[in-house]
């Protein structure tokens, strides 16, 4: 997916943040100390993936976020 844009939402953004987490073995407080944001604002991203309401942090909008070029 390198190079290409796409439409994603924050649900899957969420779920595709955790599946590296996980997949690299990492545990949440280790990845979110090198991402410079606290453990809970971390395990609400992620936990967006499960909720599906569409809300991370105070932002408005339509939910969805654009990756890539």
């Amino acid at each position: 997916m390198v190079g290409q844009a796409r439409d994603v939402n924050r649900a899957q953004l969420g779920a595709a943040l955790r599946a590296l987490r996980v997949a690299s073995g990492k545990e949440a407080k280790a990845v979110a100390r090198s991402a410079l944001m606290s453990p809970s604002k971390l395990s609400k991203i992620e936990l967006e993936s499960a909720s599906g309401s569409g809300r991370v942090g105070s932002g408005a909008g339509s939910g969805a976020v654009r990756i890539g070029r």
